[in-house]
């Protein structure tokens, strides 16, 4: 049941999301309508009651927005890249991964502003530190070399360089459209949910066959990396409307990076443009495990714990009595009827609960909109 709902919500359901509204409508209504100044034991439960609903609610919704979300947005070409034509790189060269400050990074030669053929990263965008330019000069037959597309000219791909790369995938990410315990991550473009990677690395060697954040026996990405790429560089596109020419993505430092290059024809070459997606895969469930579950979890006991207060009411109101006539003050006469007491005794504990009562309903609404916040600030 839960895992539905969670889904639900995820998928932008419309059912989901009306009766979500719906919930926090009549919790604010609840609370908006309480009278200043004039409480009662009916009004306070009522208070307990609708925040006991909205943390059993909030729970799922806190685990459904901490699920990082993946979204595709448009970016900028980089220097690598052309904006039409029959090839999308300004460049006929090889790639190579390397890592860059310990992220693993796909290298492609560019030609940067001032004109000089640098190595670019394509997460990045930009030159790469500690590879000076490709010096001018003959190629070497049987060795990599780096082209022009614009004319007949190309040089030796540098010695200084890494190793171009033939296959720079190593890890295999893993997609499914139903949702699963520990999911990484959510696409939401694609409606399809991370399960877990195969191949995380740490230091260039392999550690794990799976990680999954969350759920038993699993493990967190803190401290790995691992790298996919979908397609093949050269991949030729499609006449016939738009393609994604191939997707590379990455983990590390507890993030999730990738870019796509999209082509699409126009006339009898292509126009091309590139997405990228990054999101955080530690933040939103940071947030739920440390704040908003907890938060949630001991809200959830607020209604049976207001009732018991007002169960044992007399009896401390009657200590309380006690107490004060001690200390030598004066006290309104006690009720000799032991109901009208009782009742006196739960207005006086109502008096003292209500303004609690209407912080932990703020509390209940808050603790959700606090990990989705912390998920829109992570990705972008």
């Amino acid at each position: 049941m839960g895992a539905s709902v969670i889904d639900a919500i995820l998928r932008g359901q419309r059912g989901a999301w009306i009766g979500l509204f719906a919930l926090v409508l009549v919790a604010a209504l609840v609370a908006l309508l309480q009278r200043p100044g004039k409480t009662s034991v009916g009004r306070v439960l009522l208070l307990a009651a609708v925040t006991s609903v909205l943390s059993a609610g909030g729970i799922l919704v806190a685990m459904a927005l901490s699920l990082p979300r993946i979204v595709w947005r448009e970016a900028p070409l980089p220097p690598f890249a052309v904006a039409s034509g029959n090839l999308w790189r300004s460049l006929r060269a090889p790639a190579a991964t390397v890592l860059d400050k310990g992220r693993p990074e796909i290298a492609l030669p560019g030609i940067d502003a001032d004109g000089k053929v640098r190595l670019f990263g394509l997460f990045s965008a930009a030159p790469l530190e500690g590879y000076a330019e490709a010096p001018e000069g003959p190629p070497v037959a049987g060795s990599a070399r780096i082209c022009r597309v614009d004319r007949e000219e190309c040089r030796a791909w540098p010695k200084s360089w890494p190793a171009p790369t033939a296959a720079p995938s190593i890890s295999d990410f893993v997609w499914a459209r139903e949702i699963v315990a520990g999911a990484i991550a959510y696409d939401v473009e694609s409606g399809r949910f991370l399960h877990h990677v195969e191949g995380l690395r740490a230091a260039g060697e392999p550690i794990a066959s799976t990680a999954i954040l969350g759920g038993a026996g699993s493990r967190s990405t803190a401290g790995t990396w691992g790298l996919e790429q979908v397609g093949k560089f050269t991949n030729e596109p499609a006449r016939d409307g738009e393609t994604a020419l191939f997707v590379v993505r990455r983990i590390a430092g507890g993030r999730l990076d990738a870019v796509r290059w999209v082509a699409a024809p126009a006339g009898a070459s292509f126009v091309y443009g590139v997405e990228r997606a990054t999101v955080s895969l530690e933040a939103g469930p940071a947030v739920l495990v440390w704040f908003a579950r907890p938060l949630l979890l001991a809200l959830v006991l607020w209604f049976p714990v207001v009732t018991l207060a007002f169960q044992g009411a007399p009896a401390w109101w009657a200590s309380r009595r006690r107490k004060r006539l001690a200390e030598g003050k004066e006290l309104p006469p006690m009720p000799s009827d032991p109901s009208a007491f009782s009742r006196a005794a739960r207005q006086a504990m109502a008096g003292r609960l209500h303004g609690l009562a209407m912080l932990c309903v703020g509390l209940a609404l808050a603790a959700p909109a606090v990990v989705a916040v912390v998920g829109m600030v992570t990705s972008r």
